[in-house]
């Protein structure tokens, strides 16, 4: 959802500090006698070590994630479609898809910290922005943690679903998928790569009623990119800035992209909109309705946003 893209960069303090060294005893670690910290007791496999760079640093995990809690939405679906979705014990409440972890224990955002995910004794936790605390204080006591924020870039994808891959032991698996992805990437580009300059169109893409977008500096606009399309906020600042209806009318886009029907929005709505009666896509009726999730995670799914994104705008179909 894109609630979630837009607190993934606001550094929270929700995170609660252990109540005593009692309680993190008696959750399947064991404490040292030089340190206030308690450190988790890791199962060695000498067959297994992957080292790895993510967001925190360089990291070598040293046990075979069998157990695995992620609270990212985006690698929760890549997991699933590299082979392992078996050994997903937990996700947070925002994760829907695949249908398989409907029935796995979902945390809120409010209640994501440290106790609440080791209650599940995962051997694999996946934390994304907003989590830094709880991310260092686990990767502190021992856990096996892998921080990946939500890439700017498809190629920022391809190097979680290759670390994922390595990290889960199925290289095989994540280098089909990316060679899956860049093929239908070519493919879809393909259609409007030879658009001239005169034929392309421009795009107001909307992610929350109150005038919220995209720039360039996302991975939804670098999707706009490749669309070829023209994102009038393509070079305003910030990832996700927030446009005036000055801003929008100035711009007069040829077509308006709602993803943000889950949060108010809608055709009907925004056809009736005090002061867009002018606008090129409100008078020609271009506003259509997108799917957030395929193009807000950067997962497997994004090539259907992509493919979306250009048979709005320029016609083009897609047998799939």
């Amino acid at each position: 959802m894109f609630h979630i893209v837009f607190n993934s960069s606001i550094k929270n303090n929700f995170f609660a500090s252990f109540a005593s060294m009692v309680l993190l005893c008696t959750i399947m670690i064991s404490c040292t006698s030089n340190s206030n910290d308690a450190k988790v007791a890791k199962q060695v496999d000498s067959s297994y070590s992957v080292s790895f760079t993510d967001e925190i640093g360089i990291k070598t995990f040293i046990e075979t994630p069998k157990k695995i809690a992620s609270f990212s939405p985006e690698i929760t679906e890549i997991i699933f479609a590299l082979g392992s979705g078996d050994k997903v014990i937990a996700v947070n409440d925002s994760s829907d898809y695949p249908i398989e972890i409907e029935a796995l224990p979902k945390l809120g955002f409010m209640s994501i910290n440290a106790e609440s995910i080791i209650q599940y004794e995962p051997n694999l936790i996946v934390l994304t922005a907003g989590f830094e605390d709880v991310a260092q204080k686990l990767d502190d006591l021992g856990y096996q943690v892998l921080f990946l924020d939500s890439p700017k870039n498809i190629d920022g994808l391809y190097r979680n679903i290759n670390i994922l891959g390595r990290i889960l032991k199925q290289e095989s698996a994540s280098e089909n998928l990316i060679t899956q992805l860049q093929s239908q990437v070519q493919e879809a580009v393909s259609k409007v790569r030879q658009l001239g300059d005169s034929d392309k169109r421009s795009v107001f893409l909307e992610i929350d009623p109150t005038l919220y977008t995209v720039s360039d500096d996302s991975l939804i606009g670098h999707l706009l990119g490749l669309a070829n399309v023209v994102n009038i906020a393509g070079s305003v600042d910030g990832s996700y800035p927030q446009l005036t209806l000055e801003f929008i009318i100035d711009s007069d886009p040829d077509i308006i992209l709602l993803a943000d029907t889950d949060f108010g929005g809608s055709v009907e709505n925004t056809l009736a909109r005090n002061g867009w009666g002018n606008l090129s896509a409100v008078k020609n009726k271009q506003i259509f309705a997108i799917e957030a999730d395929w193009i807000s995670r950067a997962g497997p799914r994004f090539i259907l946003g992509l493919k979306q994104i250009i048979s709005l705008v320029y016609g083009f179909e897609f047998i799939d």
